[in-house]
Order: structure tokens, then C-alpha cells, then sequence
């Protein structure tokens, strides 16, 4: 609304052009909008999301990303999928290989890279009745020989004759560590239904890391360039790629009521 003074009329006589500039004046005092309020309320900031890429399906365009999930924290989890008693072939890792290579973990509990590396799995495990995994080096030069290859894809048990391993993947730019891949994967338990038991794209991590039969891991990273991976230029000239893989392998078709039991 105008001010009061400004719609009075003065003491003075009013020729016919003022009468009608002040009718216009208060017409347009009686519609004038005012400022949209102050939205109130809680502002939500997306900090860190976890995708189950399946293959072919899209990533949302850079831009969408880059306004939504901050760099250090943005990630892709790629489960293995059921386990056989033989596996598909695959190709081995490309020839283009990463920048930096991270170590293969040996003696996880004291590298500075992945201290402790067992503990964050068998806290899990124990939840899930589980018995406690150890580290082992001859799995972890095998996920360091597939991340090598900088290829965010199962290695499909091309790296041994009897596909005797399973395998969780995790992408992730800037420093993002393989204790962040291991609490995504274990967060998956929420999508798990133990009333019907049996693999998912939602929870394929979250079921090898607690299967009772797998007894020893090993993990490695790599380095890759940005050219390379699956979130291009736009997160900085490099992502990393870890890899996890057990032994004996689990998400074996028809054995899950036996191996992921509620905690």
C-alpha cells in the first residue's frame, strides 16, 4: 500500500489531471505486490550419495552433478553379481594404466592408506553373526592387478581359472578412501529383505561382506585418469577405483538364508 500521505489530497484545488493521476494512484496501491516471504523451514544439503549403476544406464549430466554431491564424496558401488560354480569370461584391464597406484594394503593394519583395513568388514560381520576375516596379500595383488587397469567393471574371474573370489567395486573422486566404500556398502543392509533372501543390485555389497562362508579379504586402489572413468573431467585429472575381493566367494544363488542372517 502507498503511504497515507501520499494518497491525501492536498488543501489546494485539484485540476482534473491530478484527480486522475490520484485514482490511479490508489488503484494501483490496492494491487501492489509485496516481496515473496522468506522461505522458513530446514535446508537440506545432499553431502554424499551412493548409485548402483547397472550398465546402460545414464549418469545424470555433469551439471546435475556437480550441483548436487561434492567431489570428495561423490561415488559409484558396483556389486558382484550371483556367484556360479564357473564364471563368465571377461576382457583383462586396459592398456592404459593409472597415474598413481595405491598400494595392494599388505600388512593392512599398519599401511596409512587403509589402517585396519579388516576391522571395518568384521565389525559388520559381527553384527551378522559372522566370524572374523583376515587379509590376505595374494587377494589383494589381484584387486590391485584389476584397478590397475583403471576399468570400472568386474574382473569376472578372468584374474584366476576357477573364479575362486567375489568382488565389490567402488568409484569415487579426490580422496575418497576405501573406509568410505566400506560403510556404503554396509549401509545397504537397510534394502535387504531377510524374508526373502537372494541377490540385488541394492544390497549385492552389503551380503558379501557378511557372508559367513568368506573367511579372507583383500583390497587395493588405484588412481585413474579422469579420461578414464565414469564421471569425467569435471571432478579434477583423476578418480580412484577400489576393489575388494573374498575368498571363498559369497552370494552364491540358493545359499543366502544360510550366510546373511539379521543382526
Amino acid at each position: 500500500m502507498l503511504p497515507l500521505s501520499s494518497v491525501l489530497p492536498s488543501r489546494r484545488p485539484m485540476s482534473g489531471s491530478t484527480v486522475t493521476l490520484m485514482r490511479r494512484q490508489l488503484r494501483l496501491s490496492a494491487v501492489t505486490m509485496h516481496p515473496p516471504p522468506r522461505l522458513r523451514g530446514t535446508v537440506t544439503t545432499v553431502t554424499s550419495r551412493t548409485a548402483m549403476v547397472p550398465p546402460l544406464v545414464l549418469l545424470p549430466s555433469r551439471r546435475m552433478r556437480q550441483l548436487a554431491l561434492p567431489a570428495r564424496l561423490l561415488s559409484l558401488l558396483r556389486p558382484h553379481p550371483p556367484t556360479h560354480a564357473s564364471g563368465p569370461s571377461s576382457s583383462g584391464p586396459s592398456a592404459s594404466g593409472p597415474s598413481a597406484s595405491g598400494p595392494a594394503c599388505a600388512n593392512a593394519e599398519r599401511q596409512p592408506k587403509c589402517p585396519g583395513l579388516p576391522r571395518p568388514h568384521n565389525a559388520a560381520r559381527a553384527q551378522h553373526s559372522a566370524q572374523a576375516v583376515t587379509w590376505d596379500d595374494n587377494l589383494a595383488a589381484l584387486a590391485q592387478q584389476w584397478v590397475n587397469g583403471c576399468t570400472f567393471e568386474h574382473s569376472g574371474g578372468s584374474l584366476t581359472s576357477d573364479f575362486g573370489y567375489g568382488e565389490n567395486l567402488a568409484a569415487g573422486t579426490g580422496e575418497y578412501q576405501i573406509g568410505d566404500a566400506v560403510t556404503s556398502w554396509v549401509n545397504e543392509q537397510d534394502k535387504y529383505d531377510y524374508n526373502n533372501p537372494g541377490f540385488s543390485m541394492d544390497t549385492g555389497h552389503f551380503t558379501q561382506v557378511v557372508w559367513k562362508s568368506t573367511t579372507a579379504i583383500g583390497c587395493a586402489y588405484a588412481d585413474c585418469p579422469s579420461s578414464t572413468g565414469p564421471f569425467g573431467d569435471g571432478y579434477g585429472p583423476t578418480w580412484r577405483l577400489h576393489s575388494c575381493m573374498y575368498t571363498p566367494p559369497g552370494n552364491y544363488a540358493d545359499q543366502y538364508g544360510d550366510n546373511v542372517t539379521p543382526n
